[in-house]
């Protein structure tokens, strides 16, 4: 039972990267990991209910793919979604989850601690991953299949929680680095500040002997301006 289990995983897991399950399951991954990173960095920010209703339309966008995938399976077309129920099921399921939990984000219907979880996008894409899953394997219902996928994503949300701690140490690594550059960026613009001051004080005290030795210069001016107009006064009595 374990070791078919486990066969069953690693086949899910395999199926991941084949080319139609890898391009739909590739922008949830890559969203998923930007937004874990980005609410790690930011940790006082909390999304909105904006954000909770946009989140969950990425399963009503990807149920409309699976449906797609189940219509072009073979000729049939529309026939294929009675011979393969149990995919055709999953997707009808994962449409109304998306549909219900859109329409409880956009009427605020429950509260937003609740919320935040249910419509966080570690939870939207993580299900929706493994929806994709069992519909492109094709291998109908059975409960070992259903656990494999249980399993898969407790593995996968257990996984981007393990991804926040380094995450988080790597952040507050940065953070004390900004912190270190911007007071050492003070320092040096004190040091500069400090620099100026010196420079214009001595500038200042140029400018002021350069006035005061003009002022100087112009008083001797007119003291012998003042000299050579008495001699000239004196001369003009003589006569």
């Amino acid at each position: 039972m374990v070791m078919v289990l486990l066969d069953r995983i690693l086949y899910f897991l395999g199926l991941t990267f084949e080319d139609g399950v890898f391009w739909s399951v590739l922008p949830l991954a890559i969203a998923t990991i930007f937004i874990v990173a980005y609410f790690e960095k930011y940790k006082d920010e909390y999304p909105g209910w904006n954000t909770y209703f946009t989140n969950a339309l990425v399963l009503l966008f990807v149920s409309i793919n699976l449906f797609r995938f189940i219509y072009t399976i073979d000729a049939d077309g529309a026939v294929n979604f009675i011979d393969h129920s149990a995919e055709s099921i999953a997707t009808v399921g994962l449409l109304c989850f998306g549909i219900l939990v859109s329409k409880f984000n956009f009427s605020h219907l429950l509260p937003e601690k609740f919320t935040r979880y249910i419509s966080s996008p570690l939870t939207i894409n993580v299900i929706a991953y493994a929806v994709i899953l069992f519909v492109y394997s094709l291998s109908g219902f059975s409960w070992i299949a259903v656990g494999s996928l249980l399993i898969i994503v407790i593995m996968l949300i257990a996984i981007f929680n393990l991804i926040k701690w380094p995450l988080n140490i790597f952040f507050r690594y940065v953070k004390k680095e900004k912190e270190k550059e911007e007071l050492e960026s003070i320092r040096e613009q004190k040091y500069q500040i400090g620099e100026l001051k010196k420079e214009l004080s001595l500038r200042k005290k140029k400018l002021e002997k350069s006035i005061l030795g003009e002022i100087e210069r112009k008083k001797r001016q007119a003291i012998k301006e003042k000299k050579v107009l008495r001699g000239e006064k004196l001369r003009k009595r003589s006569r």
